[in-house]
């Protein structure tokens, strides 16, 4: 990321190979072909959420990407405070801690998406006008920070999942 930096006999022995994500239907077709058991709707979730990485895409397909990507879609639609202890259950459910990293990454990956949309001028989903751009930006950084501070404190995954809806929450007009 930083050529500057490498040592000139370095430099000359490596070639930059810039590689941009794959187009939706180029990784749509690798996905039918990588994984033929998968649903068209799993596969085209798939493709949307990995944002045009091969691998990351079949990790997602491996581990329960789909499952955490409905769970953040939940979670964005904010469900009623009544039922975010059962979503804060099932992203916590798994003792390894890889479903609640999943479900971080993936929210985060969501607001950006999200985010970057709007700015540029195309149909957002509803649930981004509860609040302006910047405040869902410093939003994505917080989530970040909260998602390594558990990591390294090992903290309660259940907890971190409901203070994260009601920072989702606490947007809402």
């Amino acid at each position: 990321p930083a050529p500057d930096r490498l040592l000139p006999t370095i430099l000359s022995r490596v070639r930059r190979l810039d590689l941009a994500p794959l187009d939706a239907p180029v990784l749509e077709g690798l996905l039918a072909g990588l994984l033929p058991a998968l649903e068209p709707t799993a596969r085209a979730t798939l493709t949307r959420i990995a944002e045009g990485s091969a691998g990351g895409a079949l990790a997602l397909a491996e581990g329960e990407g789909l499952a955490m990507q409905a769970l953040v879609e939940q979670a964005l639609a904010l469900p009623a405070r009544t039922e975010w202890h059962s979503l804060a259950e099932q992203v916590a459910a798994k003792r390894d801690g890889s479903a609640f990293a999943t479900f971080l990454a993936l929210l985060r990956r969501g607001i950006s998406a999200a985010v970057r949309q709007a700015a540029r001028g195309a149909a957002a989903p509803p649930w981004l006008a509860a609040r302006p751009l910047a405040e869902w930006s410093t939003l994505w950084d917080t989530i970040g920070k909260l998602a390594a501070e558990n990591d390294a404190l090992s903290l309660d995954r259940n907890q971190a999942v409901l203070t994260v809806l009601g920072w989702l929450a606490a947007g809402r007009r």
